[in-house]
């Protein structure tokens, strides 16, 4: 644990170093921002995730997060917790401004982070959901769902409509309102909000949400198992996900049997999404996940639901795990902040 700690700060040290002869420059010659470009060399020099066991894989992403992250404690009331639902242990964090502590009836967001449904934890996102709550000022609940390959498919998915269960059945506890209360993530995370909802509108697990979430907030979602659009084909190497490192992910993540055609795998080939709650999407240009964004998006506005949207074409996956080194990380990840604001917003008002 010592020398885990001694190498996370000198890695930090480093990154910290590119940044500030990084952050005023041009975006490279690729078109991705200075700062990023200039952290896939640095992480070149550790092996690559899917060359890696899970657990192995694991220790790294913890590494690569603390490193990179602000090391900012804003938040009044970080609360640490271990729920109970069908006598499955989940362990969940609440984070709280003072004036969330001091308001009534809050809005809510229950996160789910990103690692591909394999790697990731409360602590790789930690700093994100700080940053979360101290900017809007929303209840931020993350979850600690289980993994692959330990717990494929469909637990960690089962796990997520637990959690969101037990915030619908505790929101008096919890001082939020459910009008105002929905799922986001990033990545895998953001496949687990999604499939929250596409399992209230249509149920196929053991496992059924109790209420449909008032919004869904979507990081560059992992929406498309089946890994065949452009940019799955095409983002092979210098980033921070690749195609193996997708392929990876699922090959832990889903067990032979599943249906990578099926829409449980691959939520953006439901055609059945009218009634979805308002959404946000966003997606990065240096991204195998790109193209699937982009595709659901189009097939949530054909189908009517409200849907606000951006693209970040100069940085790539995983940039809200950088917000300590990279500018334009922490400026993308206020807009996507405000556009949550805007999500929320629209809403029906508190009762």
């Amino acid at each position: 644990m010592i020398f885990q700690k001694f190498k996370s700060k000198c890695i930090q040290a480093v990154a910290r170093g590119v940044w500030r002869k990084s952050a005023d420059q041009p975006d490279s010659a690729r078109g991705m921002v200075a700062t990023q470009e200039k952290l896939v060399r640095l992480m070149r020099l550790a092996p690559v995730l899917e060359k890696q066991t899970p657990e192995k894989s694991r220790d790294t992403y913890r590494l690569i997060s603390d490193a990179f992250a602000r090391k900012k404690n804003d938040i009044t009331s970080i609360e640490n917790r271990v729920i109970e639902s069908d006598d499955v242990p989940l362990s969940i964090r609440i984070y709280r401004t003072e004036l969330a502590l001091q308001k009534d009836k809050n809005s809510c967001l229950v996160y789910f982070h990103g690692g591909g449904g394999v790697i990731g934890d409360l602590e790789s996102h930690d700093d994100f959901c700080q940053y979360i709550a101290s900017s809007t000022d929303i209840v931020v609940i993350s979850i600690d769902y289980r993994l692959a390959p330990e717990f494929p498919f469909p637990v960690p998915v089962e796990d997520a409509i637990r959690s969101w269960n037990w915030v619908c059945e505790h929101s008096a506890e919890l001082n939020v309102d459910l009008l105002r209360s929905g799922v986001g993530g990033d990545s895998a995370g953001a496949y687990l909000a999604t499939s929250i909802c596409q399992q209230k509108l249509n149920p196929a697990l053991s496992v059924q949400p109790v209420k449909m979430p008032a919004f869904q907030w979507l990081v560059y979602p992992m929406l498309d198992a089946r890994q065949v659009t452009p940019s799955a084909k095409s983002c092979v190497k210098d980033m921070l996900l690749t195609r193996a490192t997708v392929t990876y992910f699922y090959d832990h993540l889903f067990p032979a049997s599943v249906d990578r055609n099926g829409v449980l795998a691959s939520p953006c080939l439901n055609e059945e999404l009218s009634g979805l709650p308002p959404t946000y999407i966003s997606t990065a240009g240096f991204d195998p996940l790109e193209d699937e964004g982009h595709q659901y998006i189009l097939s949530l506005k054909q189908q009517g639901v409200v849907i606000i949207n951006d693209h970040f074409p100069n940085v790539m996956h995983g940039f809200i795990g950088f917000l300590g080194v990279c500018p334009t990380s922490r400026k993308y990840a206020q807009v996507m902040l405000d556009k949550l604001q805007a999500l929320i917003e629209g809403l029906p008002a508190a009762k």
